[in-house]
């Protein structure tokens, strides 16, 4: 087992930190420790709470690689995306969305708050659009979830 000292005592050259010295006579900069633990713990700590959001439950880790298939007019919430991205649709005719995603919570918002569906873990969303027209819509809970409706005459 190493047994250390902590050196305090004689002169200290400008520059060096404290040293604890091994029994064998070798010695540890503690400086040089110290910063190499702090450097650790922040970055332990930015990539940890990097990833951080204001999400309820489910696992957000995507299933497959694969896009799942919907039918003509559906939108499958899950693996925090919707599938497809964009999808057509015309006058008069309905889209779903349907939530899948372990119990996490989404919402279909439309950008210009036309329609809102609500916080959602599971069911379904349907809209039924009557004029021609290109909606953008997103998630309130995930930023990064994003589509497209494009209604046609």
């Amino acid at each position: 087992m190493d047994t250390y000292r902590l050196r305090t005592s004689g002169p200290q050259k400008p520059g060096i930190g404290h040293a604890a010295r091994h029994a064998d006579g070798g010695t540890t900069n503690l400086s040089g420790v110290r910063r190499l633990m702090l450097s650790a713990l922040l970055a332990a700590t930015f990539f940890g709470v990097a990833g951080c959001r204001q999400e309820s439950g489910g696992d957000v880790t995507p299933d497959s690689t694969a896009p799942p298939v919907v039918a003509e007019g559906e939108v499958l919430v899950k693996s925090v995306a919707f599938t497809p991205r964009e999808v057509r649709t015309a006058v008069g005719k309905p889209v779903t969305w349907k939530f899948d995603d372990g119990g996490l919570e989404h919402t279909v918002t439309a950008d210009d708050n036309s329609f809102a569906s609500g916080r959602q873990s599971s069911g379904s969303y349907a809209r039924t659009f009557s004029a021609p027209a290109t909606v953008n819509y997103h998630c309130e809970v995930h930023a990064r979830m994003r589509g497209t409706v494009i209604i046609s005459g």
